[in-house]
């Protein structure tokens, strides 16, 4: 009787709360997301951009959605929060810190890395990310001693790098909550919302992803030679997404 009760005394506020909601439906899933699904049912075009293939169109539908779709709002408010609360502790944890010399180092990076890992880990959760397992290599497994010299032993956190696939803006999170590494990305990166004030103090390589071919070579040099000193000193790995773009997960470009 309690909810019916409920119901009953702000229907109105009920049927506004529903409207609003399948109105973002619609603009997000029907108007916006036509340039996704455009070439969906084109063989020709998937033949031949088979990595961009949107293979989750078909679960698109509202009845698939529903509670994600009538949750989004609240969801969104509680991502904006969390994110705001994220750079104001980055914030007074690098206050005194120059963004053009320093980088976050020593326990303000452990203080910092130990918040980020709560933080991160509910904007995974809001996200619809409930249970993250995650397999290390260890002994017997991925033996690179063929390659790498009879002495080669796992030692996952001394990696140079991390590489990853790219399939949506959640393997970003991922990549904080799991490593909370330094990025290799573009330089428009430090221009965009709650990045901006952070990004260059991660100790992370910013490259121009149209720039001329020396300066791609260039580029390539700066992060061999920073995974080289990753791999003998204490700064963070490098998070790489090589592919440069979100593919379906099926297969590489």
């Amino acid at each position: 009787m309690g909810t019916l009760d409920f119901l009953a005394r702000h229907w109105f506020g009920v049927v506004v709360y529903l409207v609003i909601h399948l109105a973002l439906y619609y603009l997000f899933m029907v108007v916006l997301s036509k340039k996704h699904v455009k070439f969906h049912k084109n063989k020709e075009v998937l033949e031949k951009f088979e990595p961009f293939n949107r293979i989750d169109v078909d679960n698109w539908t509202l009845a698939n959605t529903l509670p994600g779709v009538l949750l989004f709002l609240p969801r969104m408010l509680l991502w904006i929060l969390n994110s705001t609360l994220y750079t104001i502790v980055f914030s007074l944890i690098t206050i005194d810190l120059d963004k053009e010399k320093d980088t976050l180092k020593g326990g303000r990076r452990k203080l910092m890395r130990m918040i980020s890992n709560f933080l991160t880990r509910f904007s995974c959760f809001i996200a619809g990310i409930v249970w993250i397992d995650v397999d290390y290599v260890a002994a017997g497994e991925g033996d690179y001693s063929k390659w790498l010299g009879p002495d080669w032993k796992p030692e996952w956190n001394r990696a140079g790098a991390v590489i990853l696939n790219h399939h949506c803006w959640m393997d970003i999170l991922l990549g904080i909550y799991l490593f909370f590494p330094s990025f290799v990305a573009k330089k428009s990166t430090k221009e965009y919302p709650f990045v901006r004030k952070m990004a260059p103090l991660t100790d992370s390589i910013f490259i121009e992803r149209a720039g001329t071919k020396e300066e791609r070579i260039a580029a390539v040099k700066q992060i061999g030679e920073r995974m080289k000193d990753n791999e003998i000193s204490n700064r963070p790995p490098l998070l790489m997404f090589p592919e440069g773009a979100t593919t379906n997960n099926l297969s590489l470009i």
